[in-house]
């Protein structure tokens, strides 16, 4: 991803990413016991026992407490006006999350096998399916062409663009060289 963000000029993302990718490079000697950690597969969180059910660190991160944050007597309303609430808030929120965020569930069926969930998501294949025959999208499994088309649109990609999107890698390491 990072030669698609040089390529494309996002700066932030390839910037960070770089450094980012340094970093885990270096995770071993910088950090060995994190670098263990993540040989181990103990890099996710599982709330409950539900099997394929566990989310990414910084996912849970965002589950629980950014979530709190966000919520009525989090950062942004309420106590972001006064440094000792916002202190006090900032030393406790661990232990506001275990106890708001992280709710344990017993059951082993993923949530998204459910009959409810499954009936849902044959529903929107459906609709899916029924613009595709309406004609009301492309149907981008009948294109005969190699163009990048927006399938909601019918907008084709200008070959330009395309061009430089497909060779974005290669023009990063033509620069390189």
């Amino acid at each position: 991803m990072t030669a698609h963000f040089f390529a494309m000029d996002r700066l932030n993302y390839s910037r960070w990413l770089a450094v980012f990718l340094i970093d885990m490079h270096r995770l071993e000697s910088t950090h060995p016991w994190v670098h263990q950690a993540f040989l181990s597969r103990e890099h996710s969180i599982s709330y409950s026992a539900q099997p394929f059910s566990q989310v990414s660190t910084d996912m849970a991160l965002e589950q629980s407490i950014i979530a709190d944050s966000k919520a009525k007597g989090g950062i942004i309303i309420g106590i972001s006006q006064t440094q000792s609430a916002l202190n006090r808030w900032v030393l406790t929120i661990h232990e506001h999350a275990s106890v708001n965020g992280i709710k344990g569930n017993n059951t082993t069926m993923h949530k998204e096998a459910t009959k409810s969930s499954v009936k849902w998501d044959e529903d929107d294949v459906n609709k899916l399916v029924k613009c595709f025959t309406l004609g009301l999208t492309t149907n981008p499994f009948s294109l005969e062409s190699d163009a990048v088309v927006n399938f909601a649109t019918g907008n084709v990609l200008p070959d330009d663009v395309a061009e430089t999107l497909v060779n974005s890698n290669k023009e990063r390491q033509r620069s390189n060289e």
